[in-house]
């Protein structure tokens, strides 16, 4: 019965890591539990969960990137083609006030492409924006790291400091 593994006791060892390190369980269980076969599958199960949390992380920072860059794409675009209506309006208005003696429509047409203008500066906000987002997610990402990293270096130091 020795070589059997208690689920139970793997899932307590992971949890107690996760929660409190490796000196928590050493502390519970006692220093020859940190050299059972429960505490390595536990260690092992962690380090798998760490690793997908991980993935997961780095799939969301490419999308943010992904999205980010489709963003600026489509602001890109549409800043184009805003761009190539003013320009149309602008000389049809130029040719209408020609054929009828007009200067009134040129203005017009000038005040429609100041505000096409107005919206294109919107643009770089947007994308302004989008990076803030990827930033964010990054300094998350980081800050979880960091938390990990002094879990486990508070749970090493227990684990030595009990030898």
């Amino acid at each position: 019965m020795a070589d059997e593994i208690d689920n139970e006791r793997v899932e307590q060892i992971r949890k107690l890591l996760d929660a409190e390190g490796e000196a928590a369980v050493q502390h519970r269980f006692g220093e020859e539990e940190l050299n059972s076969e429960e505490f390595r599958i536990a260690q092992r199960q962690r380090q798998q969960a760490r690793a997908r949390h991980q993935a997961a992380a780095e799939k969301r920072v490419r999308e943010a990137e992904a999205s980010e860059a489709d963003r600026a794409a489509a602001v890109d675009r549409e800043q184009a083609r805003k761009e190539q209506a003013t320009e149309q309006r602008e000389a049809e208005a130029t040719t209408a006030a020609q054929d009828r003696g007009q200067s009134s429509a040129g203005q017009q047409g000038r005040s429609g492409a100041q505000a096409d203008r107005t919206d294109a500066q919107r643009g770089p906000d947007r994308a302004r924006q989008a990076q803030e987002r990827v930033a964010a997610v990054r300094r998350d990402l980081a800050e979880g790291d960091r938390h990990r990293h002094e879990k486990e270096l508070a749970g090493s130091q227990g684990r030595g400091q009990g030898r």
